[in-house]
């Protein structure tokens, strides 16, 4: 395994911000498929990829390897590779395989987690003396996802017991021998192995948040960073209270996958909720990327800061910084670094925006690099007409050659602070989809779509792409879900 050959990175950190966390932002959506999925047309093949192609399947095969040890896994896969060298084989050849060196039901397993789209709904609470663990299937058809996850109780920040259960059925009672105190909180997937919603209740989170400060173990941090940020998708945390729990964290954190976590979360809820551009999250922002003990967490808060601060005195703190070629409290700053912040200052200080074209495109040495930005450029344009004729030329194809261009074009085009002269480009984007599809590359749909929706946050854009999917009930299902996967935080009404 990798992580024999990487002594010195903390794996299990490194796998779940690599794999769990990008995972469950396609898992929890309205888009959400299977592992296996049916592809009806070839031309199509490029669209079963994305976050659960690429990140679920690694933290499934995790799950196999240790459900089965390690000895037994590789002796089944050593007889399938052997038994089918020189010929065609399924996933379903492979459990037919392995099931002869497991004990536990594979092709149950493998229906649930392979075959089945979603992931687990999870409760777990203390009742008298017991722990009892629920999973629900939220798409009502009664699927039980089989895996191991360790519990913890945790009273005043403590930890004070450790316990790993295999669920395998809709409830597990466990017996914990004696009853606990009053305030003793659960603390669900501690180790990161597990997979799914883990839900909290309200007195939960501040249980939990006071015990993350005790974990001496990344891994547990992450993983508990991960259930309050999914609570907080779902209403269930208080965003004040928690954006203020990430900053806190972030300014503390010594791991720089734990700290990037909640730089990350902390800019997502600068962009969507109840939150989205208030000077709360910029000054929070503005403190880590100033003041993290880390230089890779300042780094993140810095780049995550540009993308949503406001005019003001971290405007003109960042201007400065563009306009001398200076370093950002220690940062150094790169090329491709003051050209992004040069689009971001141009958002905010349309007055000024000839003056940064003209000097950005003076400063920039690579060719290459400078054709970028002069395609880019136009979207951050002060004139509404300049940004919308650039919006109609993108939905030509001979303009869309250097998709990375594109994509970036389309992201500044609908930035969070001009969503509202944005909203009408949701529709036209939408209605060429299939026609990216076809003319770009296998990620372009996806990433089109996504750099279109990802920073609108109101009811007028959720009506966009509500009517577009309702006036089209034979639409590609394949494309359908790429849609509601990239919109999932605009359909979150619970986090407004």
């Amino acid at each position: 395994m990798s992580a024999e050959k990487f002594g010195e990175v903390d794996s299990s950190v490194n796998e779940f911000t690599s794999f769990n966390i990008p995972a469950y932002a396609e898992d929890r959506s309205r888009g959400t498929v299977s592992l296996s999925q049916p592809l009806d047309n070839l031309q199509n093949a490029g669209l079963v990829y994305g976050n659960i192609v690429y990140d679920k399947a690694p933290v499934v095969m995790r799950m196999l390897s240790s459900m089965m040890g390690e000895d037994p896994f590789r002796s089944g896969l050593r007889e399938y590779l052997s038994r089918y060298m020189y010929s065609n084989a399924t996933w379903d050849n492979l459990i037919d395989v392995l099931d002869k060196y497991s004990e536990t039901d594979l092709k149950g397993w493998s229906d649930a987690w392979v075959h089945s789209e979603g992931m687990p709904r999870i409760t777990a609470e203390l009742n008298a003396r017991n722990l009892v663990v629920r999973q629900e299937d939220p798409l009502g058809r009664n699927v039980v996802w089989p895996q191991e996850v360790d519990f913890a109780l945790a009273d005043d920040g403590k930890v004070l017991e450790r316990i790993t259960l295999w669920l395998d059925s809709d409830k597990v009672t466990y017996d914990l021998g004696h009853s606990y105190p009053t305030g003793t909180v659960v603390v669900p997937n501690l180790s990161s192995k597990g997979y799914g919603y883990f839900v909290l209740g309200p007195d939960d989170v501040l249980r939990l948040e006071k015990t993350y400060h005790g974990l001496s173990s990344p891994a547990e941090r992450v993983s508990v960073l991960a259930t309050l940020y999914e609570n907080n998708l779902e209403g269930r945390v208080k965003p004040e209270t928690f954006a203020g729990f990430l900053r806190d964290a972030a300014l503390s954190e010594s791991n720089p996958l734990v700290a990037g976590t909640a730089v990350s979360y902390l800019k997502s809820m600068a962009v969507h909720g109840p939150l989205r551009g208030s000077e709360v999250t910029e000054g929070y922002l503005y403190d880590i990327s100033t003041r993290a003990l880390s230089q890779e967490c300042r780094v993140s808060a810095y780049r995550a800061l540009i993308g949503v601060f406001h005019s003001g005195k971290v405007g003109e703190e960042l201007y400065s910084v563009w306009e001398h070629e200076s370093t950002w409290h220690g940062i150094s700053l790169g090329e491709r670094d003051y050209m992004t912040l040069s689009y971001e200052l141009a958002v905010r200080f349309p007055e000024k925006f000839d003056t940064i074209k003209r000097a950005e495109t003076e400063r920039l040495s690579d060719p290459d690099r400078k054709r970028e930005f002069e395609f880019v450029i136009r979207a951050v344009d002060p004139s509404q007409e300049n940004r919308d004729a650039l919006m109609e030329s993108l939905l030509e194809k001979e303009n869309r050659i250097q998709e990375p261009w594109v994509n970036s074009a389309l992201g500044y085009l609908n930035h969070t602070l001009r969503q509202k002269e944005a909203v009408k480009y949701i529709r036209p984007a939408l209605e060429e989809l299939l026609e990216i599809q076809r003319t770009g590359d296998i990620f372009f749909p996806k990433n089109w779509i996504s750099a279109v929706l990802s920073q609108h946050d109101t009811p007028e854009a959720k009506k966009e792409v509500q009517s577009f999917l309702s006036e089209r009930p034979d639409y590609p299902v394949i494309m359908k879900n790429k849609i509601l996967q990239s919109a999932d935080l605009l359909f979150r009404e619970t986090v407004r």
